[in-house]
């Protein structure tokens, strides 16, 4: 018996280490992938809005790329709980109910993504744009009951309520989490300790701090992000007030410093590829365009990639472009995404160019050369300064191209490229 026990506990410790999450009895092999409700529809989705998201992830070939999960944000409940303190969809909107919704996505091989907040209020009704007063509080082993009995299999559970220090919120994420698992349904639990973004005493980045091992199995590490470069432009541009965006270059300069830890994923935010920022209150400017530019867009994908980060697009999947459905679904990045090993950290520059690397489980490595500035750069990547034996092959991974390690790359201004390298 000792010796079966310490077996148990080394196999533990293999699958800590290959950063295995769970929710009690979910275990996740790789960050999520999916679609959410929230950057395309705000507080108008709708379950109209939702079916049609579902069908274009299974029409677009995103579904069989690995985006499974369709998760429907803030505002898709009544904004009353019933007389016995249960939550319901809303009858306007989702006529026929959350259970018919998540039979709906199930039906179609994906899975069912809710959202729901552990204050009193969600974010939404927080911020006046939605009434009512429905958050978890009080509630909590009743709606994870409810959520069981739904079908849902993942949970966003967003901080909307008062300052609070991270131990307190690690107590309200982690007794969601127990009653999550005593529900005996695999549910992911997905959580966004932002915090006030309005109370300058509570850092929007609290997410980044600390570990919050068994409170999550991915864990939000800062601001929202929106389609822009970098928050100095929404700076220039828009009137923020307290509330602070970030942009993709903020993000990925920001991810450098946050740690990986086993039991649980970074979650740097979701994909703004494709998504407006009129939808998101921001309308474009004679400076600022609508949607990202292909090389940012890029960026973000690549960078989401090299972090090991969940990739949950939030663009109006009815209205996608060729080249939007073309990046989100490009099976090379995605691979690297969703590969079983630590997430890549940047290991030094040349000139302007960042030079990031991440260690694939199979060998391999994944070599991204990030350029953050406003000009093209020309660079040699040293092969054998950071490891990398003679003979080795690198191949862009967006290109499907051989790349010369030795051989100069030109990375566009705002953009990357990304190879993969293979030696033996």
């Amino acid at each position: 018996m000792p010796a079966f026990v310490a077996a148990l506990t080394v196999l533990a410790g293999v699958l800590a280490a290959c950063g295995s999450a769970d929710s009690g009895i979910v275990r996740l092999s790789a960050p999520p992938m999916g679609w959410n409700s929230w950057n395309a529809f705000g507080c108008g989705v709708t379950e109209a809005t939702v079916h049609a998201a579902a069908d274009a992830l299974v029409s677009s070939g995103m579904r069989d790329a690995g985006y499974r999960y369709v998760v429907v944000d803030d505002c898709w409940f009544d904004q009353s709980r019933t007389a016995d303190g249960s939550l319901r969809g809303n009858p306007t909107t989702f006529p026929d109910g959350m259970a018919a919704l998540g039979k709906y996505l199930h039906d179609r091989g994906l899975k069912f993504g809710i959202y729901e907040s552990p204050s009193s209020r969600t974010c939404a009704q927080v911020g006046g744009s939605y009434g009512g007063s429905t958050g978890s509080t009080g509630h909590v082993v009743q709606d994870a009951r409810t959520f069981a009995s739904w079908g849902v299999d993942y949970l966003k559970y967003d901080w909307c309520g008062a300052p609070a220090s991270i131990d307190r919120m690690k107590r309200a994420f982690g007794s969601m989490r127990t009653a999550l698992r005593d529900t005996g349904r695999p549910i992911v639990l997905s959580v966004n300790p932002n915090s006030l973004e309005t109370n300058p005493a509570v850092p929007e980045t609290v997410g980044a701090s600390g570990d919050w091992s068994g409170a999550a199995d991915l864990v939000r590490t800062g601001q929202d992000v929106y389609p822009l470069w970098d928050n100095a432009i929404a700076d220039r541009v828009y009137v923020n007030g307290s509330y602070t965006i970030a942009g993709i270059r903020d993000t990925v300069e920001r991810s450098v410093a946050v740690p990986a830890h086993a039991g649980y994923y970074n979650d740097p935010d979701m994909l703004v590829i494709g998504t407006s920022l009129s939808t998101l209150g921001f309308p474009a400017t004679a400076s600022v365009p609508s949607q990202l530019p292909d090389t940012q867009a890029r960026v973000q994908l690549v960078m989401w990639a090299m972090l090991g980060a969940p990739l949950m697009a939030g663009n109006d999947l009815t209205r996608m472009s060729d080249q939007t459905k073309a990046l989100l679904t490009s099976a090379g990045v995605i691979a690297i995404d969703q590969d079983r090993s630590k997430p890549g950290n940047r290991i030094g520059r040349i000139g302007d160019v960042e030079v990031w690397d991440r260690n694939l489980a199979g060998g391999d490595r994944a070599i991204a050369l990030y350029n953050p500035g406003s000009s093209p750069a020309t660079t040699r990547l040293d092969a054998s300064a950071i490891g990398i034996p003679v003979g080795c092959t690198a191949t862009g991974v967006l290109t499907g191209r051989s790349q010369p390690l030795d051989g100069p790359i030109t990375v566009t201004a705002t953009g990357v490229e990304l190879y993969r390298v293979h030696c033996g």
